[in-house]
Parts: C-alpha cells; sequence; structure tokens
C-alpha cells in the first residue's frame, strides 16, 4: 500500500495538534459564565471532550452547567440534559438564562438512570442527521445511574460501584469518539467520595480535599475525561435583616456562598494568554442565591491588581470609557459603580487575557 492511499484510508479528517513534548491537546471553549472558572479550566470547556465536575453539594456545580448551557443556547446550538436523578429545577435554570421550554428548538430533557438507556440514547444521537448543531450534553449526575447487571448478576450495594466502572470502561471511550467528531462538549456531574484508602495514613492528614477524594466510574472515566474541576463551598454569605414572620431583627440570612475550585485534570493547551505554563489552578468564585455566579463581585481584587482601579484607604477610584473618574467610597459603592459600566469591564477583561463577555 502506498502512502497516498495509506492516508486516504487511516488518516484523520482533521488532525490533532500536539504540543512539542507533552500530551496537551487544543480545544475549542465554551464559557461557563464565570471568568472565575474559565480561568480554572484554562478557558472555559473543551468541545469535543469529555469534561467533569465533581464535588461535594451545594458546590455550584450544577449552577455552573446551567450557565454554560445559556451560553450554549444563546449561540443557537442545542443542549441535552439527561438527568439522572431528577433534580433539575426549572424555575431557577430559566432565572439563570436556560430556556428549558418544550418548544425551545435549543433544549432537550430526558429523565434517564438506566445504564443502557443512556448508552442506547446516545448512540442514536450519534446516528441521527437531524441534530447538526449540537453543543453540550449533560449528565446529571454519574452517581445516580442504575448499572447493567453481569450474566444476571443482581445490582446490590456491594457490587453498584464495581458494576458503574465496568460501564464506563466500555462505553467512556465511544462517549469520547463521539464529542470528537460531533465537535460538542460533554459536561459529566460528579459526587465525591472519601478515598478510604488514604484517609487514615498519616501522609493523608496534611493533604487538602480535592487530593483525597474518588468520584464515580472507576478509573475509565478518569482516563477519558480531560478537564475536570473540583468544585466545595468555602465560606456562606449572609446579611442581616428583619424575620418578617418572627419578627426577629438581625436575622442572618444567607444569600450566596464563596466557593474553591481546583483543577483536578487538564489535558488540553491553556486557551488564555495569561499564565499559559500553569495547568492547574486554584481559585474562589461567589456564587448569588437565584442569580449564578457573582462576576462583577469577583472581578473586584482582580481589577485592583492590574491598576484598573485605583485603592486609597476606603476609597476606590477608576476612569469611564468617556476618561472621567469615577470616586467612590466602599466595596459596594465600588461594585454597584462596576454593574453601571459593563461594557468598561469587558474592556479589561479583553486586555488582562480573557476572550469572553461576562458582563
Amino acid at each position: 500500500m502506498g502512502l497516498a492511499e495509506w492516508k486516504q484510508k487511516f488518516q484523520a479528517k482533521k488532525s490533532v495538534d500536539f504540543e512539542i513534548g507533552s500530551q496537551i491537546i487544543k480545544v475549542d471553549r465554551i464559557t461557563t459564565g464565570s471568568f472565575v472558572m474559565d480561568y480554572v479550566l484554562g478557558g472555559g470547556l473543551g468541545k469535543g471532550i469529555i469534561n467533569e465536575l465533581a464535588g461535594d453539594n451545594s458546590g455550584g456545580k450544577t449552577t455552573c452547567a446551567i450557565m454554560t448551557g445559556a451560553n450554549v443556547q444563546a449561540k443557537e446550538q442545542s443542549v441535552i440534559w439527561i438527568d439522572t436523578e431528577s433534580r433539575l429545577d426549572e424555575d431557577y435554570a430559566n432565572a439563570l438564562g436556560l430556556d428549558t421550554s418544550s418548544d425551545s428548538p435549543y433544549w432537550l430533557y430526558a429523565h434517564l438512570n438506566d445504564a443502557k438507556q443512556i448508552e442506547a440514547m446516545i448512540r442514536s444521537l450519534y446516528h441521527s442527521k437531524e441534530i447538526t448543531n449540537l453543543g453540550l450534553i449533560v449528565i446529571d449526575s454519574t452517581t445516580g445511574i442504575n448499572p447493567p447487571g453481569v450474566d444476571g448478576e443482581a445490582v446490590t450495594d456491594d457490587n453498584r460501584p464495581a458494576l458503574i466502572a465496568r460501564f464506563w470502561s466500555k462505553f467512556a471511550s465511544s462517549l469520547a469518539s463521539f464529542a470528537k467528531r460531533k465537535d460538542f462538549a460533554c459536561l459529566f456531574i460528579s459526587q465525591v467520595r472519601e478515598n478510604i484508602d488514604m484517609s487514615g495514613t498519616p501522609a493523608a492528614r496534611n493533604m487538602p480535599r480535592y487530593s483525597k477524594v474518588k468520584v464515580t466510574g472507576g478509573n475509565a472515566l478518569n482516563h477519558y475525561k480531560s478537564l475536570s474541576v473540583f468544585l466545595q463551598p468555602s465560606t456562606k454569605l449572609s446579611v442581616k435583616k428583619t424575620d418578617v414572620l418572627l419578627g426577629q431583627e438581625n436575622i442572618k440570612h444567607i444569600v450566596g456562598k464563596k466557593v474553591q475550585l481546583n483543577t483536578l485534570k487538564n489535558s488540553v493547551t491553556n486557551d488564555l494568554t495569561i499564565g499559559k505554563q500553569n495547568q492547574y489552578r486554584q481559585a474562589f468564585a461567589t456564587i448569588i442565591d437565584g442569580k449564578g455566579f457573582d462576576n462583577y463581585k469577583d472581578c473586584i481584587s482582580m481589577f485592583i491588581h492590574h491598576d484598573y482601579v485605583n485603592k486609597s484607604g476606603a476609597w476606590y477610584s477608576f476612569k469611564d470609557s468617556k476618561g472621567k473618574e469615577v470616586k467612590v467610597q466602599g466595596d459596594g459603592s465600588l461594585y454597584d459603580a462596576l454593574k453601571e459600566h459593563p461594557d468598561l469591564c469587558n474592556e479589561w477583561m479583553g486586555e488582562i487575557g480573557f476572550k469572553f463577555k461576562y458582563f
């Protein structure tokens, strides 16, 4: 067989771009709607690969997936949400910008928790000629999938993790190939459990928690996913109000939380122009209840660090788009002032190195 015939038969239509001396591939990105999350991901969720959001309850995983889906729909691409736990709050999703109406051309919701049904659905999507604008598939979550038994073996609490791992060892490679061929982002939401083998060792006591956890799916899912971020609630944000029902004053009302983000795996190139050599990152993001990630809250320290906002004691100042100085006192006043200048904030973000618009 000649070289020309070999290329025609075996060579991929689109070559994969590898960096010299590494196994880091270049992919297109989808913004999550949070510049902090995009920074930890190296530019956003990757298209054509398997992405994962892992972490504890109330860590912001579903919020991140919803906001990503809203950005995908804004580009007139379809979002397929496979809900294995029947936990998607459509009112909350709509508040964050995701269109979940039944007549939406860019939304498909399926409540499936049987592994074989999920596999059959995704394979039917692969062979479908009608769905040509697929942008995102979300599986929420891998923990809620009921695995098939093997050779008539019943699924029990003892063998369930092993059967789930067996299922993903067979199906993950096909799913990764499907995502690559159709050029969409596949996003897994995974709950975590403690790594029992490490929890009692002396060396593990000083290790961060994200280094001591495991996710459902076994080694196969860990192998085929290219991007993975660990989300962990850090601190709660509260304000003091009067309780309308009880009439009690100065009652703390939880309005949001700070979330710690850690890169667990990153096998794709950094798509940002800042910190290209750092593939593994840690950062904190703010989530406001009912509104999602608060980019205005998170950008203040960054704008001060890059000298777009000057700080002098409790006073802050910056130049608006017309060159007029804006001077305010206190963090809250600066927050309100930045919200009045979204185009200026986007301009600063672009100069820092972010390619998406977040305001």
